[in-house]
């Protein structure tokens, strides 16, 4: 039966089955040598193959014209995607398990960033548990040179796909190439799997990261107006049995969140907003596990997912909560929480940048008497005029008086609201009456010479008198509303975090909890390793500490280890991959510098036991992970049971 195409196309199979595409004049080749190259090719069983050349450079660029994959055609717009040629021939018996691009005349570059595309596009749809190739291979030369008639057509190679890159060198036949390609294919993508690998710190081809994965999850278990999607039935056990879904309500949901036990209610406030964060897939607490409830505002979408007990291990709670976004990608929004009266916990939906910005603002042992809020209403609601009330976590509009009395109980120390938006000319009613319950930060917009200012501004009424204080940032302002500058506070951003823990760490220097706090949200939304091969980091550990014991000892003192590149004088070690992440810092458009994080807490098992560390030469050293080395997804809190405040140094 001939295959039906659903618009028109010049695309054509040939008799010995490869799909030509007839180049356009523009592209620069003769379409009948293309046609002569491609009609010449043994097409493999399995296998579909697709002839065409490159789009001519034009303005797009190598790199766009690679990453959609297009190629060179007489319709317009003069190309078209090998996605959707593929697509198109939707009539094809059995879908082919490799898919062969016949690049006429692409140079080896051209055609290496080919194969890397495809092989991006093919594990994209696996995900997206779309029917298509497993494996692919795309050709490198063919073409006749200037001087064809002398020296004939260039030799045909082919790059197979590996992974996300190529396997190397390329090969000398389409045959061979198939066979390394089927070596390397993406194998079924099982969403159990990869939630059992991102809990269990272990790494899958894949390499689905926390947001893509949620958002998965969520679509998958759990539809958008918070119902349960039911499962297929299937005659074995269901790898995933979804709990109750989380959102859908006008007041949304609760969840429950780990914390260690222990009266300090900073510390538990710390851990549970350092836990709690959308598209960050985590282990659901069990009974048994000290935690704290928490109220999610509506707009948030996910639950708790069961994986049942099976080879592949333990039966294991998994939670998954994901804004009402796409899910691929990072979500645009993020979770921050604030802590009422009567101890209730609320989330507060706000952008994901901003929530940033307000885990390095708002120093960590003052957390729990701190709340931000997104803003007034800015349009009349019921009676009230615009800037006067105030939405609360669970939606109700407050006066500034009723606001008041749902604020924590903080006893000697003030509480703190900081309003992230302020309308000009609006709410100073709203904040002269709240002031004379807590202290309210605002943000001050300034312009000079035609750039827009903002410095941060503190309200406080004192038996009828205003103060007021500024400051040219959040985070300075809230130190100095706290108690002013110690030891633990950290007043830059997460990626100068890391470059601060780098010199800090080489100089034998523990961070402080602020700076570690900072690294380890840098090391949750990095992306994930490709694999989980061994990795061999310089580290600062004394040389004259170089026993498994003094190796040990040192890594335990340590929650993220950063380090740049390759240190004469440092000792080596060896880790699995998956305990590393590598994060790119830009200091400008042409300076970078790219530092590697290791995840100390994970590798020493959380404390539970150590790793082991076997000497395999001069200064280098192979480590294992202690028993139950789970990836730190939630890992202990970045201070000790000390005072928060403490900076604890580690001489040489």
């Amino acid at each position: 039966m001939e295959p039906v195409l659903p618009k028109p196309t010049l695309m054509r199979q040939l008799p010995n089955g490869v799909w030509f595409l007839p180049p356009p004049a523009t592209a620069g080749f003769d379409p009948v040598q293309v046609r002569e190259a491609a009609g010449q090719l043994v097409v493999p069983d399995g296998v579909m193959v697709i002839a065409g050349t490159l789009p001519p450079a034009g303005v797009d660029g190598l790199v766009l014209r690679a990453t959609e994959l297009r190629l060179a055609t007489v319709d317009p717009p003069g190309w078209t995607s090998v996605m959707d040629l593929l697509e198109s021939v939707h009539d094809v018996p059995d879908r082919p398990r490799t898919l062969a691009l016949f690049l006429y005349g692409a140079e080896s570059a051209s055609a290496r960033m080919y194969a890397i595309s495809l092989s991006v596009h093919i594990r994209q749809m696996l995900i997206n548990g779309e029917s298509g190739p497993r494996g692919g291979v795309v050709s490198l030369g063919g073409e006749y040179g200037l001087l064809g008639w002398l020296i004939g057509r260039r030799p045909v190679q082919w790059w197979a796909v590996k992974g996300k890159g190529v396997a190397s060198p390329p090969l000398d036949s389409l045959e061979a190439a198939v066979h390394q390609a089927a070596r390397d294919e993406w194998p079924a993508f099982d969403l159990a799997r990869e939630l059992r690998a991102r809990v269990g710190g272990s790494v899958t081809p894949f390499g689905v990261g926390n947001a893509e994965l949620a958002g998965l999850a969520a679509m998958e278990f759990f539809m958008d107006d918070g119902y349960l999607r039911t499962p297929a039935y299937t005659r074995e056990a269901p790898r995933v049995v979804p709990g109750a879904p989380i959102g859908g309500g006008a007041e949304g949901s609760r969840v429950r969140v780990p914390v260690q036990h222990g009266p300090d209610a900073a510390r538990q406030f710390y851990e549970a907003r350092r836990w709690l964060r959308l598209g960050i897939v985590r282990e659901a607490p069990t009974e048994d596990v000290p935690s704290v409830e928490v109220h999610l505002p509506p707009g948030v979408r996910g639950g708790v997912l069961r994986l049942p007990a099976s080879d592949a291990g333990a039966a294991l709670d998994v939670l998954v909560l994901t804004p009402l976004t796409d899910p691929s990608g990072r979500p645009d929004l993020d979770l921050w929480l604030n802590l009422y009266r009567n101890d209730r916990i609320s989330g507060v939906l706000m952008d994901a940048a901003v929530v940033a910005q307000l885990h390095n603002a708002v120093p960590l042992d003052a957390g729990h008497r701190i709340l931000v809020e997104e803003r007034l209403n800015r349009v009349p609601v019921g009676r009230h005029k615009p800037g006067s009330v105030i939405q609360s976590a669970d939606g109700r509009w407050l006066t500034a008086q009723e606001y008041a009395t749902a604020l924590p109980e903080t006893g000697p120390d003030a509480r703190i609201v900081v309003l992230w938006h302020r309308d000009r000319g609006r709410g100073n009613k709203f904040i002269a009456e709240l002031a004379k319950h807590a202290i309210v930060v605002t943000p001050v917009h300034t312009t000079e010479r035609g750039r827009l200012h903002t410095r941060w501004e503190s309200i406080f009424d004192e038996a009828g008198s205003m103060r007021t204080f500024r400051a040219d940032n959040l985070n300075e302002i809230l130190i100095y509303l706290t108690g002013g500058h110690r030891a633990g506070t950290w007043e830059g951003t997460d990626l100068a975090a890391v470059t601060t823990t780098a010199e800090l760490q080489s100089g034998r220097v523990q961070p402080p909890a602020g700076i570690a706090a900072a690294v380890r949200r840098v090391f949750e939304t990095a992306s994930m390793p490709a694999s989980d091969a061994e990795r061999w980091l310089s580290v600062p550990i004394p040389r004259g500490a170089e026993t498994e014991s003094g190796i040990c000892s040192w890594l335990e003192s340590q929650d993220v280890v950063v380090v740049e590149g390759e240190h004469e004088g440092y000792v080596r070690i060896s880790v699995p991959g998956r305990y590393v992440r590598d994060v790119v810092v830009r200091r400008s458009a042409d300076d970078s510098s790219i530092y590697q994080l290791l995840d100390v807490v994970a590798l020493t098992g959380s404390g539970r036991a150590r790793p082991r560390a076997r000497h395999i030469g001069s200064h280098h050293w192979r480590l294992t992970p202690g028993r139950r080395g789970r990836s730190s997804v939630a890992p202990p809190p970045a201070y000790t049971d000390g005072d928060l405040a403490e900076d604890t140094t580690h001489g040489e």
